[in-house]
Formats: C-alpha cells, structure tokens, sequence
C-alpha cells in the first residue's frame, strides 16, 4: 500500500513514478500495489493518466484507512507511507515519512524486497 497525499502533490506523483519501474518486480513476488489518497474519482483519473503503469487507485476520502494504521498528518492528508503486507495481511514492512518530500526510492524497495526473500 502506497498512502500519498493527492493527485496535486509533486513529490507523490514523482514517487509514484518511480516506484512504477518495481510495478512488475512486486507482482511477481506476489505483492498486490495499491495506491491510497484522499482524492476523489476525478484526481484518481488525473493521477493514473499520469502513469505508464497501471495501479490500483483507492479513494480514502474520509481518512478511514488512513485512521486504521494511524498515519493521518492533519485533517486532510495522511503521511506519506509505504507498508507491505505478507498474504496474511500481517505487516512485513513500512515507512512512514514526516518529511512529505522524501520517499523511498525503488531502488530501496528493491532492497527491502531482497533483504525480506533472504529472510
């Protein structure tokens, strides 16, 4: 799971790109990716015309989701955060960014992936 701040957000639609080129990477290990913002239906169209590769985009415009893994920044946004799950749901790893201009690269997911398969 992906939480980003909004189609309007630079640094999200950046990091969405980048971790974009790890889209096929993830799905053959099994991961399904979910891109999670606040955004309606219209900047969920904006954002995925923005990308080469397809993600899954959800709408959390209540900040519902945002609530359950306790990421929510103020009253509109949620931190920025990546959490992967195992098939059990169960939480494998995350990050949860303060500074909504850093992200980690797909080259540190890659990592992490590496670094959870030798486990």
């Amino acid at each position: 799971m992906i939480f980003y701040r909004g189609h309007w957000c630079p640094f999200c639609v950046g990091h969405l790109q980048d971790i974009q080129t790890l889209l096929p990477e993830l799905e053959k290990r099994g991961y399904q990716v979910l891109a999670i913002s606040p955004d309606d239906a219209t900047g969920m169209q904006k954002m995925a015309e923005r990308m080469d590769r397809p993600y899954e985009f959800l709408s959390d415009a209540n900040l519902v989701v945002t609530d359950l893994y306790g990421i929510r920044r103020d009253e509109e946004l949620p931190y920025p955060a990546m959490i992967l799950l195992d098939k059990r749901s169960i939480v494998e790893w995350f990050y949860i960014g303060e500074d909504y201009k850093v992200r980690p690269s797909a080259t540190q997911l890659q990592q992490v992936l590496d670094r959870l398969d030798a486990q």
